[in-house]
């Protein structure tokens, strides 16, 4: 697992946190689904991780987006406006 935070991305002083996955990756049909509530891409799995993720991302204006790595693995995307930080901090 690598993580980076790109200072490139996000205008206006967002935060932009990149987490790149070198396991088996992400099915491309299956990934504009996943962070549905009981959408999963493994045969266990209940489908609430992602959506609780994508949910609190979300009620902070942020957007979680995850996709296939284009050298394998995944990478999925946090991005937050700079408010989302700057509230959390008053």
């Amino acid at each position: 697992m690598e993580v980076s935070y790109p200072s490139k991305g996000l205008s206006a002083g967002g935060l932009l946190i990149e987490i790149r996955d070198f396991g088996p990756g992400v099915d491309s049909a299956l990934a504009p689904r996943l962070g549905r509530l009981f959408e999963s891409g493994k045969a266990e799995g209940l489908g609430l991780g992602l959506a609780l993720s994508h949910a609190a991302v979300e009620q902070l204006g942020g957007h979680l987006s995850l996709r296939p790595h284009v050298d394998g693995g995944s990478l999925t995307r946090v991005e937050l406006p700079r408010q989302a930080f700057e509230e959390s901090e008053a």
